[in-house]
């Protein structure tokens, strides 16, 4: 009977102590690969360890017989820690490997994430098709380095290139980027973007060190050809040309709504708290940032440089801009101008203010019990739910 005992107490002491479980559930990444799970006869899947995730970044990076998931849905059902070993991104970004399928965070964490690369498309998932989705995704504390000599490079905490759905993901931590020659699109959830990002944040610093173009730096998104709506960031973009609070660039035919940053913003040009260079379209934005600084020409409170269209922003009456608070009375201190109306803590600490936003022809910022955002009473200011 003793014996059975002492058995059964050591079976429980190693279980307890093994290295891939933390104490709270997590499952912690041992740099293996679990391939197992899937059946191409199946239409959903369920990642229970930190190794079925690598697998899945295995399964679709396969270049001879790539999986896209195309129509099939992955579910993460613990939390995962990657525990700083060096991650591939899933989906390597050539025809044959980008991720086509849905995979669902559920709210789960993963945490620990790590890339340093010499080549583009880099983040959790490296490219997302246009019949891709990625969402509820909660990246906690990732580490993104990218060292390259290439003509562009794209990297993002959630996914370096997106022509799908990116929606309800949060992101911490830092990416950096030193890449030698070229441009880069560089943004805190995603770096390059052609589908939909909604409701997203980033809270970080984003900072490019190599003696390339570091153009397009944006709090949310680098490069914007889609749609950016209800996002969020907070914290720092360092960068060159066409830095942004929540987009580095918001091109042609692109949509940014609905967003707001309080992130210290730096660069050379076309340097904005919400948008360094924009495009087309900005409407119902709210630049709070701590401090605008462009070394040589085009940078504002909202926007750096702008050739679309305006609509309806605001910026803290406070904020520094070059070390200097833009007057009320200047001509693009309005909703239809670069610097933005300006607006005092008085109204934007308050809730109501961000559900009205003056002027707006239409709903302002969606609080309510089914709405994107939430009010955070200790901050005073709305975050996503």
């Amino acid at each position: 009977m003793k014996m059975l005992i002492l058995i059964v107490l050591a079976a429980a002491i190693v279980f307890i102590s093994c290295p891939t479980d933390g104490d709270d559930g997590t499952s912690i990444w041992d740099g293996t690969a679990d391939t197992s799970w899937y059946d191409y006869s199946k239409s959903d899947f369920y990642i229970d360890t930190a190794p079925q995730l690598a697998g899945l970044a295995e399964l679709v990076n396969n270049t001879t017989n790539g999986i896209s998931f195309q129509g099939q849905t992955v579910t993460q059902m613990v939390n995962i820690n990657l525990d700083g070993k060096p991650w591939k991104s899933i989906g390597a970004g050539t025809i044959t490997t980008q991720f086509a399928g849905t995979y669902n965070g559920n709210g789960k964490t993963i945490r620990g994430l790590v890339i340093e690369a010499s080549t583009s498309d880099q983040g959790l998932f490296g490219y997302i098709s246009s019949f891709g989705t990625v969402k509820n995704v909660k990246l906690i504390n990732i580490y993104i380095s990218v060292t390259s000599t290439g003509s562009s490079d794209r990297a993002g905490g959630v996914a370096g290139r997106n022509l799908g759905t990116v929606q309800g993901c949060s992101v911490t931590g830092s990416i950096k980027s030193s890449v030698v020659i070229g441009s880069d699109d560089f943004g805190g959830v995603v770096g390059y973007n052609e589908g939909m990002v909604q409701g997203c944040s980033f809270s970080g610093s984003i900072e490019a060190t190599g003696s390339g173009d570091g153009c397009f730096f944006g709090g949310v998104v680098g490069y914007n050809m889609g749609k950016v709506e209800n996002c969020y960031s907070t914290g720092s973009v360092k960068g060159k040309d066409e830095i942004g609070g929540v987009v580095g660039r918001n091109d042609t035919g692109s949509e940014l709504l609905y967003c707001y940053s309080t992130c210290s913003v730096s660069g050379l040009n076309n340097v904005g708290g919400v948008a360094g260079e924009n495009n087309s379209t900005v409407k119902n934005c709210v630049a709070l940032n701590k401090s605008i600084t462009g070394k040589t020409s085009k940078f504002g409170r909202v926007a750096g440089g702008n050739t679309g269209t305006l609509t309806n922003n605001y910026a803290a009456g406070t904020m520094l801009v070059n070390g200097y608070a833009i007057l009320i009375f200047s001509p693009e201190a309005n909703t239809a101008g670069k610097e933005g109306a300006s607006i005092t803590a008085a109204l934007y600490n308050t809730s109501n203010w961000w559900v009205s936003l003056p002027a707006v022809p239409g709903p302002g910022f969606n609080l309510s019990s089914g709405g994107a955002w939430r009010w955070d009473n200790v901050n005073k200011l709305p975050v996503l739910k």
